[in-house]
């Protein structure tokens, strides 16, 4: 009745009141009962319920002081959800940023294309816990793509010989034709 209505009740005697449900005992053996909602924003967040042995034990000042405790408990409750939320992307964008900085410290730290392209790959793939890739460079001469770090596939040498893409063809070409990020879900 509380949750369907959003505004909290004080019962009396629970074995006369209708909208009770009358539990077994032990959970049941309260006679009086006070409930209130946690309301945020005109939603049900949760729900305290009271009950006592002594019927008519719970009155109107009861139902008012806890009203007021529910509502500064929704808000803390709303507040902690977002705070969580806050703490987890903020943790997920500090994981981007030491990514990023590791990357760029190495990649200024050395000359050898080869390194730069194999560090890049394996930040990429730690990162977003891939289990396959490749970094694939434009061969201007013969127009395609061809693989020149790969990571997850049987033979690393085997594997770079066999990808060679064509701009505008398959996943690889797509992003290579709009220099835009294409992501797959299946």
């Amino acid at each position: 009745w509380v949750v369907a209505h959003k505004e909290g009740t004080v019962v009396r005697d629970v074995l006369e009141d209708g909208r009770w449900m009358v539990l077994p005992a032990p959970a049941g053996h309260g006679r009086s009962a006070v409930a209130v909602p946690f309301l945020r924003q005109g939603k049900v967040q949760g729900m305290l319920f009271l009950t006592h042995p002594e019927v008519g034990h719970f009155r109107q000042e009861h139902l008012d002081l806890l009203s007021s405790i529910a509502n500064q408990a929704a808000v803390a409750i709303q507040n902690a959800r977002l705070y969580t939320q806050t703490d987890e992307r903020l943790g997920l964008r500090l994981n981007e940023l030491t990514v990023l900085n590791r990357i760029g410290q190495e990649l200024n730290a050395t000359l050898d294309v080869e390194h730069i392209l194999d560090l890049v790959l394996r930040e990429a793939v730690q990162a977003t816990h891939a289990t396959h890739g490749n970094v694939n460079l434009m061969n201007w001469e013969t127009g395609t793509l061809e693989a020149q770090a790969t990571i997850g596939f049987e033979s690393k040498d085997l594997a770079q010989r066999e990808i060679s893409l064509t701009v505008g063809r398959g996943i690889i070409g797509r992003a290579a034709e709009t220099a835009a990020p294409v992501i797959v879900d299946d």
